[in-house]
């Protein structure tokens, strides 16, 4: 059979055996391109048609099989946005399309990971996307709509949000795994991510004004949607969020008609999903969330 790249794993190929020999080493690279057309057909604010793309480059470095630097990793996120925003012709506060970005190209993450106790805790330094691993829903991140991704709640907190798509902001993260259906989430992050004021590049700026932001959340997980081993999949979680800095207020202004000004915001969440059904094939059945 002739080697079409539509059936291949990965779509340039296997280097010939360069990328086999660098995975086996430690060290895998990766690259996606998503591209989007949205158009309004009926209501909204403009009947117009809108494009957009997103290229993800990324680099895994095991450190144990490079070096021998037991339990270590490293990773690195290239990012670039760029299109239209289709929120503007629809209407949509939450936006319509979850690539939805200024056009640019940016450092998105890049983090060291120290594995301890034979994996069961985990620290991590360095700029670092919370949606990653805090209130993840797997179901919902088949569709494109961001209102199916983190809450709007959490998404919109903050000054210039969270350290999520995509803007990040640098963290330092604590997982702990009591069991191996259990686990426990902690971070600081800076309280304002990349510069409201310049959404291109990377911008990493820290203030004492900006304070910090506090998340933790706590999960209960069995089984994989993937349909590997016998258990069904289960996911229950609970989260929170907590900022440091000083924020105006909703419910009431100063003698001057000036927003009161109050320390911290806070949020909590929480979240639920499970496969429902499977067919024989265990990948393949109805889940939600």
């Amino acid at each position: 059979m002739p080697d079409v790249f539509w059936k291949r794993d990965t779509l340039t190929g296997n280097w010939f055996g360069l990328r086999d020999t660098l995975e086996e080493r430690g060290v895998a690279f990766g690259l996606d391109y998503t591209f989007d057309v949205l158009g309004v057909v009926a209501g909204g604010v403009s009947r117009k048609v809108a494009t957009l793309d997103d290229w993800d480059l990324t680099m895994t470095v095991d450190a144990e099989k490079l070096v021998g630097w037991q339990g270590a990793s490293f990773f690195v996120y290239g990012l670039g946005t760029g299109g239209r925003n289709p929120s503007k012709y629809v209407g949509d506060a939450q936006t319509v399309d979850n690539i939805e970005a200024p056009d640019t190209w940016k450092l998105y993450e890049a983090w060291y990971q120290q594995q301890l106790l034979d994996g069961r805790l985990s620290l991590l330094l360095g700029l670092y996307d919370l949606n990653s691993e805090f209130d993840v829903i797997e179901t919902a991140s088949l569709f494109l709509n961001s209102s199916h991704g983190i809450g709007i709640d959490y998404s919109q907190s903050g000054l210039n949000g969270p350290s999520i798509f995509p803007v990040t902001s640098t963290a330092a993260r604590v997982r702990f795994n009591p069991t191996e259906q259990t686990y426990a989430l902690f971070a600081v992050l800076d309280g304002v991510s990349g510069d409201p004021n310049d959404s291109h590049g990377t911008q990493i700026i820290w203030r004492g004004s900006d304070g910090v932001l506090l998340a933790s959340e706590l999960g209960y997980v069995q089984g994989s949607l993937d349909g590997e081993g016998e258990d069904p999949y289960v996911k229950f979680g609970i989260g929170g969020w907590y900022y440091t800095a000083n924020f105006d207020r909703i419910d009431g202004v100063d003698a001057d008609g000036d927003p009161l000004r109050g320390a911290g915001s806070f949020g909590i969440y929480g979240l639920a999903e499970a496969m429902l059904w499977h067919e024989e094939d265990r990948a393949q059945g109805l889940s939600g969330w």
